[in-house]
This record gives structure tokens, C-alpha cells and sequence, in this order.
């Protein structure tokens, strides 16, 4: 099974993301902590509210909402249609919480699940015989066989993967706006 880091295709789409200053401001919450909730498993819906975002148009070929995008900390921004497409498939795997987005109504999903790293195939970078970051990440084939998506704990549980199950199924539901990544570590 394919394993894929997801990605915005922000050359077709407009992106959906927002800072963790602004959003602590806008929920009425410190930063640290907000950053800190951001990517565990602590629900945040307790302190959520509606907001409000405006979509950044990163290339003049992006013009339109995705159905389905990466906003970072581990979440995905999800249109009413996808969100109705693929809750049944992701309810048990994070909290929907909703937003509006150029007056339509939209859904962050907080992926609050984890991929076990298959840590025999793992490569750390050091720096100075300290570990800096990841220079090849793998996951258990075994433990993911299950999941559509999750996060990584050696990468901080900041970005979001998937399965190959996952991407078929987006296409499957004709779901547009992501990129699938097979290179793990690749921030762009």
C-alpha cells in the first residue's frame, strides 16, 4: 500500500489556512496553548467558534474553493459537500469543526489519529550528533492498513497522509483540491 503526504494544489485552488496568532486571537485563547491543542489529540471544539476566512489566491490560475485542503497542524479544510461524502469515513478518526469561507460554509477536519512509523526504515539528520528533523520517513504497513489518514509523531503530527485507500476513494467521490505526495518528508 502507497503511503502519501497530502498537499494543497494551490496552482488550481485557492488556499484556506490561517495563522495560529490569528486564530488565538479570534478564539479568545493564548497562542501557546492554542499551538499546543493544535497538534494533539485534545479536542478543541470546547473553544471553537464560527470564523471567518479568506481563501489566499497563491497563483493567478487559482480561482475556485477546493472540495478538500490541507490548512496545517494536522488538518484538512473540507466544503459541505465533502465534508457530507466523507464523514462516515472520517468520525472516528478527528473532530469536524466549521468555518466560513467566502460566505460559504466549510469544515476544518482535526485529524487526531496516528500512523505508527515503521522505525527499522526511519532516517534521522543529524546535526552536530543531534537529531534535526527526518531525512526518510516510513510507516507500518500493518498499523496503517486500517487508517485513511493520520498524522506522524516524528514529524510533529503537523502534516496530514493517507493510504492509497484514501486518494481512490477522493477520486472515487470526484473530491478535487489535494496533491498526493509519496515523498513523506518533502515540504514542498
Amino acid at each position: 500500500m502507497i503511503t502519501y503526504k497530502l498537499k494543497n494544489d494551490s496552482e488550481t485552488y485557492k488556499v484556506i489556512v490561517k495563522s495560529s496568532y490569528e486564530l488565538s486571537k479570534e478564539l479568545d485563547v493564548g497562542v501557546r496553548s492554542l499551538q499546543s491543542r493544535m497538534v494533539s489529540d485534545e479536542p478543541i471544539s470546547d473553544i471553537w467558534t464560527v470564523i471567518q476566512v479568506i481563501p489566499e489566491k497563491q497563483f493567478p490560475t487559482a480561482d475556485t474553493l477546493p472540495d478538500i485542503s490541507v490548512w496545517g497542524y494536522g488538518w484538512l479544510v473540507l466544503s459541505k459537500n465533502a465534508k457530507e461524502k466523507l464523514f462516515s469515513y472520517l468520525e472516528s478518526s478527528g473532530e469536524f469543526l466549521p468555518i466560513i469561507v467566502d460566505g460559504n460554509e466549510m469544515f476544518i477536519f482535526r485529524c487526531t489519529t496516528w500512523g505508527e512509523e515503521n522505525d527499522s526504515e526511519c532516517i534521522f539528520h543529524y546535526v552536530d550528533g543531534e537529531v534535526d528533523g527526518l531525512e526518510y520517513l516510513s510507516f507500518d504497513q500493518t498499523d496503517i492498513e486500517d487508517k485513511l489518514i493520520f498524522k506522524s509523531n516524528l514529524e510533529g503530527g503537523t502534516s496530514v497522509y493517507c493510504t492509497s485507500n484514501f486518494k481512490g476513494l477522493c477520486k472515487e467521490l470526484k473530491l478535487n483540491g489535494l496533491k498526493y505526495d509519496d515523498d513523506l518528508i518533502s515540504p514542498f
